[in-house]
C-alpha cells in the first residue's frame, strides 16, 4: 500500500493542479467579455508558469540550514520607505498615472470636489440636462442634478484631496500602502513572535503581491481598504481600551471610504470572537457604533445634496440607499456568476506570490481550530470571495480581484500560519520553498506590470488625442458594447478643453443646442483603435442621424491626429 505524500509535497502538487485544471477550463469557455480579455492577456500564462514552478518545487529537496531571524521594525520601515518611492514612480512609469476606470476616475472627481471645500458640486443651469452625456456612470442620481457628487462614499476621495493640497496626490496609495505593510507586520509579530519564518512570508507576500504593488500605483480606493483593516486588526489585537477607541474610529472611516460593505465583511467574523470569550460588554459597544457609522454613511449622499430625492426612487438618505443600492445587489445575481467567479478566483491567486496557495492549504488546520485567530480570518477571506460572487460576480476592470483587495491582510496572515505549521515538520525546507516562490513570482510581477501597461497605454493615448483637439465640445460614439463610455472624462467644474460628451446620451435637440454654443467635433469608435476588444461596431441610428446633421453644420471641426 502507497504511503502518504508529505504534507509539503502534497499541497505543492494540489496547488499546481489547481493552477493548472483552473485555467484548462477557462481556455475553452467563450465568454468574450472583459475577464476574458484579461485571461488571455495575462492570467492564464502566469496559472501555467505556476503550475509548472510549484509542481517542480514538488519533487526538489531543496533545504536552506541558516535559521531566518526575525524582520526587525527599522527593517520594515527601510522597506516600507523604499516602497513609498517605488509605487509613486511606478504610478508614472507603470501605470501611466492614468486612470483607466471610471471608478479611478470618481476617485479623482470627487477629489477636486473636496478640494474646492465642497461636499457636491454646483451644476451650472445649462449643463444639468446635459449632466448624463457628462458624466455618464457612477454619479448620484440627483434629480434635476443640481449638484453633482459620485455615489461613491467620500473619505478615500477627500484624503486625496487633503494630500493633493500639499503634495502630490498620487503619493497617497503608496503612502498608504506603506502603512498597510507596517500594520501587517506588526499583526505578524503578534500572532507569531518566536516564528521569524512566519513574519517574513507576511512581509515577503506583502512586497511580491502584484496585486499590492499595482494597485498602489493608481487611484482606486481598495489600497485605503487594506491600509485601514490591517490597522484596524492591529489595534484590536492589542486589546487595551485606548486600541479598541482607536479601532472603531478606523472602522467609521473605513466604512466610508468607497463601498460600505468592505470594512463589515472583514471585520464582522473578528468581532464575533468577542462572543466566544464572553466580552459582551466590549461586543455590545463595538455593535452601537458600528450600527450608528452605518447609517451615518448611508445617509450621506442625502446629505451631501440637501435632501433631494434621486431619478431613480424619488427617496433619498437611508431608504433610497436600500432601494436602488442595496437590494438589486442582493436580488439580482449575474445568471454568469460561475465562470465569472472561476475568473475572478484565477485572478486573486496568479496576482499573488507563488507560495501563497501552498502555505493557504497547509494553513487548513489552523482555521478549523477554534483557538486560533486563523478562523475569523478565514471566515472573512471566504465569506468576502462568497458574498462578493454572489453580489458583485462582475467585476469588470481590475488588476488581480480588486473585490478581494480588503482582506488581502487575512491571506498573508493566514499563510503565516501554514509556513508555521510546515517549519514544525521541516523548517529548513519550509524556508527553501519559501524564498524559491519568493524568486519564482519576480518574473510573474515583471510579466504583470508590463502587460498592465501595455493594456493602458492605448487608452492613455486616445485620451490625450481627444483633450489636444482644436474644438469646444467632443462628441464621443459610446452604444455599448465596449468601452468607449470611458473615454468621457470631464473635471467637476467643467473647466477643461474640449468639454467631452457621450453622444449615446444626447438627445438630438441637445445636439443642435451643443452646435449653437460652440464647436463640435466627433469621434467614432473606428477612430478609437484597440480598446474594444474586438467587440463588433454596434449602429446606433441616433448617433447616424446627429452624426450626419452634425457634418453639415459650420460648427464642425474635423478629428485631428
Amino acid at each position: 500500500m502507497p504511503t502518504a505524500l508529505p504534507d509539503q509535497k502534497r499541497v505543492l502538487l494540489e496547488a499546481a493542479g489547481a493552477f493548472a485544471f483552473v485555467a484548462l477550463l477557462l481556455t475553452f469557455m467563450t465568454n468574450e467579455d472583459l475577464p476574458r480579455t484579461y485571461f488571455v492577456m495575462q492570467d492564464r500564462f502566469v496559472a501555467v508558469f505556476a503550475a509548472v514552478i510549484l509542481g517542480l518545487l514538488a519533487f526538489q529537496k531543496l533545504r536552506i540550514q541558516r535559521t531566518l531571524s526575525v524582520p526587525t521594525r527599522l527593517q520594515i520601515w527601510v522597506i516600507a520607505a523604499a516602497l513609498v518611492v517605488l509605487l509613486w514612480a511606478g504610478n508614472y512609469w507603470v501605470m501611466l498615472d492614468y486612470p483607466v476606470t471610471r471608478d479611478e476616475l470618481m476617485a479623482r472627481f470627487d477629489a477636486e470636489i473636496f478640494a474646492t471645500g465642497r461636499v457636491a458640486m454646483p451644476t451650472q443651469e445649462q449643463w444639468r440636462e446635459y449632466t448624463l452625456a457628462l458624466i455618464p456612470n457612477f454619479l448620484e442620481p440627483v434629480q434635476g442634478y443640481e449638484t453633482w457628487v459620485s455615489s461613491y462614499m467620500p473619505i478615500h476621495a477627500a484624503m486625496r484631496a487633503g494630500v493633493g493640497l500639499l503634495f502630490d496626490p498620487a503619493l497617497l496609495n503608496p503612502f498608504l500602502a506603506a502603512v498597510g505593510l507596517m500594520a501587517c507586520a506588526a499583526v505578524a509579530r503578534q500572532l507569531f513572535p518566536e516564528e521569524a519564518g512566519a513574519q517574513w512570508v507576511v512581509v515577503l507576500g506583502y512586497v511580491l503581491s502584484a496585486q499590492i504593488l499595482i494597485n498602489a500605483m493608481t487611484s482606486y480606493a481598495m489600497t485605503a481598504h487594506l491600509a485601514f483593516n490591517a490597522v484596524w486588526l492591529w489595534l484590536f489585537l492589542r486589546d487595551r481600551w485606548w486600541s479598541h477607541a482607536g479601532a472603531m474610529a478606523i472602522g467609521a472611516l473605513a466604512i466610508g471610504l468607497h463601498q460600505i460593505i468592505f470594512h463589515p465583511l472583514f471585520a464582522g467574523p473578528l468581532l464575533l470572537t468577542l462572543l466566544a470569550k464572553r466580552r459582551f460588554t466590549l461586543f455590545g459597544v463595538y455593535s452601537i457604533v458600528y450600527a450608528g457609522v452605518l447609517l451615518t454613511w448611508i445617509g450621506f449622499h442625502g446629505w451631501a445634496t440637501g435632501g433631494a430625492p434621486t431619478t431613480t426612487t424619488g427617496g433619498s438618505g437611508g431608504v433610497e440607499f436600500i432601494l436602488r443600492r442595496a437590494l438589486p445587489l442582493l436580488l439580482n445575481i449575474n445568471p454568469q456568476f460561475v465562470s465569472l467567479t472561476l475568473y475572478n478566483m484565477l485572478r486573486f491567486l496568479a496576482w499573488m506570490p507563488l507560495f501563497l496557495l501552498p502555505l493557504l492549504l497547509l494553513a487548513w488546520p489552523s482555521m478549523k481550530s477554534r483557538d486560533s485567530l486563523a478562523l475569523p480570518l478565514a471566515a472573512g477571506l471566504f465569506g468576502t470571495l462568497f458574498a462578493m460572487a454572489w453580489m458583485q460576480a462582475f467585476q469588470g476592470h481590475g488588476w488581480g480581484y480588486r473585490y478581494a483587495h480588503h482582506v488581502l491582510p487575512n491571506a498573508l496572515l493566514l499563510a503565516g500560519f501554514g509556513y508555521a505549521r510546515c517549519a514544525k515538520e521541516n523548517r529548513e525546507k519550509a524556508q527553501a520553498f519559501v524564498l524559491a516562490g519568493a524568486g519564482a513570482t519576480i518574473p510573474v510581477l515583471i510579466f504583470l506590470a508590463a502587460t498592465a501597461r501595455s493594456f493602458i497605454a492605448p487608452y492613455a493615448a486616445l485620451t490625450e488625442r481627444i483633450d489636444r483637439q482644436p474644438t469646444d465640445f467632443v462628441m464621443l460614439e459610446t452604444k455599448h458594447p465596449g468601452t468607449a463610455v470611458d473615454q468621457v472624462r470631464n473635471r467637476a467644474d467643467l473647466s477643461n478643453t474640449p468639454i467631452i460628451l457621450s453622444a449615446d446620451h444626447m438627445t438630438f435637440d441637445q445636439v443642435v443646442e451643443l452646435c449653437n454654443r460652440g464647436t463640435v467635433t466627433l469621434l467614432e469608435k473606428s477612430d478609437f483603435k484597440l480598446i474594444d476588444f474586438g467587440y463588433p461596431r454596434a449602429i446606433n441610428p441616433d448617433y447616424a442621424k446627429s452624426a450626419k446633421w452634425v457634418v453639415e453644420q459650420d460648427c464642425y471641426r474635423v478629428p485631428q491626429p
